[in-house]
C-alpha cells in the first residue's frame, strides 16, 4: 500500500473510531467519574474539578515532552509541538462547544460539555505519553 493509501484507510479509521465513540454521551466515556452524584450542579462541580486536574496533568506531560533534548536542541520541532497544542486547544473547544450546543435544554448540558473536555484531556495526555517517550527518542 502506497503512503497516501495508507493515510486514506487510516484516517478514514480514525474518523469511523470517533463516530462509534461519539454515539455514546461523553459523561458515559469518562470511566464512570461522577456515578455517584445526583444533581446537575453535584455533576458540574464533579467535572470541573476533574477537568482541572486533567488539565494540569495534560499541562504536565506537555512540559516534560518539551524537556526532552530533542525539542531542546531544535527550534523548529519545538514550535511545531506548541502549534499542535494551540490547535488541539482549539479542536477542543470547537468539540465541546458543539456537544454543549447539541444538549441544549437537556439536564445534562453542562456536564456533558465538561465531561466532553475531560475526555478529550485525558486522550490527549495519553497521545503524548504514547508518542513522546524518552525511550523511544534517538
Amino acid at each position: 500500500m502506497t503512503g497516501t493509501g495508507f493515510w486514506r484507510v487510516f484516517s478514514a479509521g480514525v474518523a469511523l473510531a470517533g463516530i462509534v465513540v461519539a454515539a455514546r454521551p461523553a459523561a458515559a466515556q469518562t470511566g464512570g467519574d461522577c456515578a455517584d452524584v445526583t444533581t446537575q450542579t453535584q455533576a458540574v462541580i464533579c467535572y470541573g474539578q476533574l477537568m482541572q486536574e486533567a488539565e494540569t496533568a495534560m499541562n504536565r506531560k506537555l512540559v516534560m515532552v518539551k524537556s526532552l533534548r530533542r525539542f531542546l536542541e531544535d527550534t523548529e520541532l519545538d514550535n511545531g509541538l506548541d502549534a499542535a497544542q494551540l490547535a488541539f486547544v482549539e479542536y477542543r473547544k470547537r468539540t465541546c462547544d458543539s456537544v454543549f450546543a447539541y444538549r441544549a435544554g437537556a439536564s445534562n448540558q453542562y456536564p456533558e460539555s465538561l465531561a466532553c473536555q475531560l475526555l478529550l484531556d485525558r486522550q490527549r495526555t495519553a497521545a503524548l505519553e504514547n508518542l513522546y517517550r524518552a525511550s523511544a527518542g534517538p
